[in-house]
């Protein structure tokens, strides 16, 4: 799920491949909360749930069902995964996250609401360089800096060291990215295919600068 401050979308999507060889591997019917996902040539799977927005917004907090055939009707696995609340985003040491920009000449603490299935789950944390829009803010800048990318448990508190943010330079764009995620693995009991199953809820923060002060 990804939530924004004006838009909301959920989707169910799969792709399946050979952990050991990383061909794609097809199966017969993928089943999430009875909603069939359709397959294209490539064996990804999708479901946009277009129009059952309400549906979706019920989700967070519950178990989803997932019923996956494999080679034939007898090689059927059907797993329950839980499907994370929203996060809701707070960003410290940065003054508002609007221009003039965010200040990372000191240490960025993320904080977020834990959810109450904590123990089960961890967070992910992605700082993402933008190198299009950060060549408009100065064409002197690179086109490409690694993510800082960091998996915390979900306690609600996360700190960014200054000297991580450091590699981001004055005027860089970036986008913050966090994530709550539950996993859990199911068999396949006739081709013993292993599968994760994976809840995603996620927020994006807009574009900003970075400024030093």
């Amino acid at each position: 799920m990804t939530v924004g401050d004006s838009a909301f979308d959920i989707s169910a999507f799969a792709g399946f491949m050979d952990s050991l060889t990383g061909a794609n591997q097809t199966v017969q019917s993928l089943y999430v909360n009875h909603h069939a996902l359709s397959m294209d040539s490539t064996y990804y799977f999708d479901y946009p749930f277009a129009g059952y927005a309400a549906q979706g917004k019920a989700l967070p907090g519950t178990y989803s069902t997932v019923t996956i055939t494999g080679s034939n009707s007898a090689d059927t696995v059907t797993g329950s995964f839980y499907v994370p609340h929203d996060i809701g985003l707070t960003l410290m040491g940065c003054p508002g996250l609007s221009l003039p920009g965010a200040d990372f000449s000191v240490p960025v603490t993320i904080t977020w609401k834990p959810d109450p299935h904590s123990a089960e789950l961890v967070v992910g944390i992605s700082i993402v360089y933008m190198g299009g829009l950060s060549q408009q803010n100065n064409p002197a800048l690179p086109s490409s800096i690694k993510s800082l990318d960091y998996i915390v448990p979900d306690n609600g508190s996360f700190t960014i060291p200054a000297s991580d943010l450091d590699v981001y330079p004055v005027n860089a764009v970036l986008n913050i990215e966090i994530g709550r995620v539950s996993q859990i693995t199911v068999v396949l009991p006739i081709s013993n295919r292993r599968v994760w199953l994976y809840g995603l809820a996620e927020v994006n923060v807009a574009p900003f600068p970075v400024v030093k002060e």
